[in-house]
């Protein structure tokens, strides 16, 4: 899957607070240069840390798109608002993952913000990083099946 990044630095000053404002969800973070924001095509929007990225995406040439009518973008304390420009990436393949089913409409506090949420519906996936067991997230059933190829199925 096709996505793009953009380092934190190259949207506000090192050192700047600013939110993320994407259509699935919120988040704050303080630009860095180890801090990476990443987007899917969908116009979903969160936060990576320079290592995860690298060990998890390369660069990629094609261009990317999102085809979302709402675009991420990123608001300063100040109110000061900035368009995201993105690069884009792929994944290197090999990130496992545990994801289970949601049976109930669910809010998730995530690790990026403990005062932004992020949310998901009946048969959507809650999905956790197997090397980063706090590193979970809410995806889509349409999109699911899309970002992940099933390796194999236990049920626990």
């Amino acid at each position: 899957q096709l996505l793009g990044y953009a380092v934190s630095t190259d949207i506000f000053e090192a050192g700047t607070v600013f939110r993320v404002r994407s259509l699935e969800a919120d988040f704050e973070v303080t630009a860095d240069d180890s801090l990476y924001i990443l987007v899917d095509r969908y116009g979903s929007a969160y936060p990576s840390q320079k290592d995860k990225f690298e060990s998890t995406y390369e660069p990629s040439y094609e261009d990317f798109i999102i085809g979302s009518d709402y675009k991420p973008h990123a608001i300063s304390h100040d109110m000061h608002s900035k368009e995201l420009v993105f690069s884009s990436c792929r994944s290197k393949g090999g990130t496992k993952i545990f994801a289970g089913c949601l049976e109930r409409n669910t809010k998730l506090y995530t690790g990026w913000s403990k005062q932004s949420y992020t949310s998901g519906k009946a048969g959507d996936y809650l999905v956790v990083r197997m090397d980063d067991p706090d590193d979970m997230y809410i995806i889509e059933r349409e999109r699911f099946g899309e970002i992940y190829q099933r390796e194999n199925r236990k049920k626990i």
